[in-house]
């Protein structure tokens, strides 16, 4: 009597089955979950990597900004200097130059201005068509209340542009 069954239903065999399909979707699971964790892990170095390389270029260009290298950045700061010293003593270049210009006649036109703080002295190079034109930008300039002085300086012919004058003109503001 060894091969008797006393169930009363048809009981399936392939129950151990089912428990190795589970098993096996679990390891997979668990598979997947620690493949995913490395990507994510390999992603994080690569990003961490290329943050610090460009932190480490932000940092070498803001150093070079604050070593002040002269080639690289335009003089804005000595300029900027000057205007600060030229408005302290409550001189304006904008009006300097406001002066200069309703005071400048249309035929002569200006080489070069220089502006000495300390003598309140403004040096002007400039260019005319003849010794009436040069007259009359010295009576101009001293027909302005600005200035108190209107020295002319030198005068030379300029062979080389039509035999243009060249001449000087100191002006002192009051």
């Amino acid at each position: 009597m060894p091969n008797i069954n006393l169930a009363t239903e048809n009981v399936p065999r392939g129950s151990s089955n089912s428990i190795g399909k589970g098993l096996l979707s679990v390891i997979i699971i668990l598979i997947l979950v620690i493949v995913l964790y490395g990507a994510l892990l390999f992603v994080n170095s690569q990003l961490s990597s290329k943050t610090k390389a460009v932190q480490d270029e932000y940092d070498l260009e803001y150093q070079k900004f604050l070593s002040g290298n002269g080639n690289e950045i335009i003089d804005f700061k000595n300029r900027s200097d000057v205007a600060e010293k030229i408005i302290a003593e409550n001189k304006s270049m904008a009006e300097i130059m406001s002066h200069i210009e309703s005071s400048m006649l249309s035929s002569v036109y200006l080489n070069s201005l220089k502006y000495d703080k300390t003598s309140k002295t403004i040096s002007l190079l400039c260019v005319g068509d003849n010794f009436q034109t040069v007259a009359k930008q010295i009576l101009s300039f001293k027909q302005d209340n600005y200035f108190s002085a209107v020295i002319p300086s030198r005068n030379s012919i300029d062979t080389k542009n039509n035999n243009k004058l060249n001449f000087s003109i100191d002006l002192v503001i009051k």
